[in-house]
Formats: structure tokens, sequence, C-alpha cells
């Protein structure tokens, strides 16, 4: 399955790190979080040096930093092009083909100027506060669930990647959290999605991904309302949650995979560790996409041309 990846997933730590300074000879690639994921996804398929070099990458906000000599870089380019000529689905190939201009610049000593895709993810996380605990059950199935603790001082992006992790997703896709002003005994999805929704900063009003958003609703589907609230700038803390509130929390607007989460605590006293943290897991989980993976997608388009 192709791991195209149009949002941002947190890095997980490489190896031999490679920090700014180590060799004056080494070119800084800036890269965003969707360029760096669609890079990451790839490392099978990549020469194992190459590889190496694209693991190590060092995240600075939401985005990533490359250190490649000029012969990795032109390495790169010609494996970025060669999956674009292999590429049968039309939208698909043109990503790798605005992947592999934007490198190219910098061979060229563009730099910056072709930086592609929406500006790094603003998330006001902070490792202060009391110890909140959720249980986060799929939907669908609430034998498979998931406890996480995360700081008050931190949002409610930082819980929407935790839960990523704790389910062991691939790609990374819209979300929203649903959030009802008092506990509901409600199991009802349309009740829950007229409460008040707190949704990732891409799907908010077109200044927040610029010229993206026509390409993200190719992929994804329109967006959800204008009238939503940044969950990157929203702290757990400032929510007013108490115990056995219920949240909706929808994952990929496509797929939708809806989870109800369970506020069980929210002043725990913390510890040393870092947060977010994940607890406890009951139950294997789901495959990301099942039966729909790209290779469906693209005999649709085979189909539709």
């Amino acid at each position: 399955m192709s791991c195209l990846s149009i949002f941002c997933i947190t890095l997980k730590k490489g190896f031999n790190m490679v920090f700014p300074g180590d060799s004056d000879d080494k070119i800084q690639i800036e890269l965003s979080a969707p360029q760096w994921e669609l890079l990451s996804a790839s490392r099978q398929e990549m020469e194992e040096s190459l590889a190496r070099c694209v693991s190590v990458a060092l995240k600075s906000g939401d985005a990533y930093q490359l250190y490649l000599s000029d012969e990795e870089l032109d390495e790169l380019i010609c494996f970025v092009e060669d999956r674009a000529d292999l590429e049968t689905n039309n939208e698909k190939r043109q990503v790798l083909i605005d992947l592999a201009d934007y490198l190219t610049g910098f061979e060229e000593g563009e730099g910056d100027d072709g930086f592609w895709g929406p500006g790094p993810i603003e998330n006001l996380s902070e490792m202060t506060g009391s110890v909140y605990i959720f249980k986060v059950a799929l939907a669908d199935d609430a034998s498979i669930w998931r406890r996480i603790a995360l700081r008050g001082g931190q949002t409610l992006h930082d819980l929407h990647m935790t839960v990523f992790d704790a389910f062991d997703r691939e790609e990374a896709h819209l979300y929203s959290f649903y959030i009802p002003p008092k506990p509901s005994k409600s199991r009802s999805v349309n009740t829950f999605r007229e409460f008040p929704e707190y949704t990732h900063p891409y799907a908010l009003e077109e200044s927040a991904a610029g010229g993206m958003i026509e390409m993200f609703n190719a992929f994804f589907g329109p967006f959800g309302p204008q009238t939503s609230i940044d969950a990157a700038r929203t702290k757990l803390q400032s929510l007013e949650l108490v115990p056995k509130l219920r949240l909706l929390y929808l994952f990929d607007f496509g797929d939708e995979w809806l989870h109800w989460i369970t506020v069980e605590q929210t002043d725990g006293e913390p510890d040393n560790g870092d947060y977010p943290r994940i607890l406890e897991r009951k139950g294997e989980s789901p495959p990301q996409y099942g039966d729909n993976d790209w290779e469906d997608d693209d005999e649709d388009w085979d189909e539709d041309e």
C-alpha cells in the first residue's frame, strides 16, 4: 500500500543523528511535515544510506530538516522522479513531481522559496498542569480501547497525535473533536456533531492552508464547518472537562473512524516522566484502511479514465 500522507505525523526518533554543523559540505533542506512523511513512507524502497538520511531528519516545530551532500540530494531527487514516473494515479504523480521540483530548487540555490504545503502547525502545548486521563474506544467496537494520560497544558492536537500512535495508524488525516457542554447520555453521532467542534488547523478557513485546500479536498473531501475551533490552540485545562464527560472524536473525514472518549480524571498528580503517555491498551488495532487502500483507488482511477 502506498503511504501518501497529506498531513502531519509525529517524527519517530531515528539513529546516528546528524546535527547542523557536523559537515560544512551538507545542504540544509527544510521539509514540511507532508513532504517528510511522503519520503519517510518510501524509505524501504530507498538505498540504505539514503533511507538513513531521511530517517534522521531533525524536527523543528512541525517542519523537518535534512542535511544532505550534493550526491545524496541528487540521489534523492532521482528517487522521487522515478517514483513519479511509475505512478499511475495522476494526482499522486503530481504531488511527487512537485516534491522533486522543490528539492531541485536546493541544487540551484533557491532554498525555501519553493516550500510546498501548508505551513507548520502552531501547537500551543505546554508540559504543565495536572494529569488528565482519557479512555478512547472505537465507536463500532467498544472492546478495543486505549487509556491515555496528558497534562492540562497540552492540547487537543496532542490528544489526537497520541490516539493516532495508540491505534497504530499509518497515515495522517484531518480530525475533529465534538465536546458537549455537560455530560450527555446520548450515543448518537448526529447529536454529538451539533456540539462545539475542535478540529485540525488545516480544516479551518482557507488561509490556514493557502493554495493546498483544493488539493486536500481532492484527496479527502470537503472540510468541516468554518466555525470550528483550532484544536492545536485548545489546551485541555481550558475546556472545563469533568470525569464521565464523553467526547466524540472523528479521524479521517473520508473513512470516518469514530471514537468515544471518556474523561476519567482531570486532577492527577504528574510525575517526572514525559506526557502524553499511553497507559493501557485493550484489543488489537484494526488496519487503518482495510480493503480501502491505494491499490483500490488506482483501479477506480483507471476505470474513470
